[in-house]
């Protein structure tokens, strides 16, 4: 079929010689962080959904000549 394993390498469609990875190592970073951000957000979210009461700082609510 003509597939070639080394990402060095050029074939008859031309695909990549140049062994640079470096913009799609930082899309897929971002990406990834993006991602992370998103999951936290919604866990955080349903998490403080179901359990309001657990997430109330104790300290918080301390007089403040204490």
């Amino acid at each position: 079929m003509g597939y070639h394993m080394d990402y060095t390498l050029s074939n008859a469609k031309g695909s990549r010689s140049d062994p640079d990875l470096t913009p799609w190592l930082s899309y897929f970073c971002t990406m990834l962080q993006r991602s992370a951000v998103q999951v936290t957000d919604t866990i955080l979210t349903s998490f403080q959904a179901a359990h309001p009461e657990a997430l109330v700082d104790p300290l918080g609510e301390l007089p403040t000549n204490f």
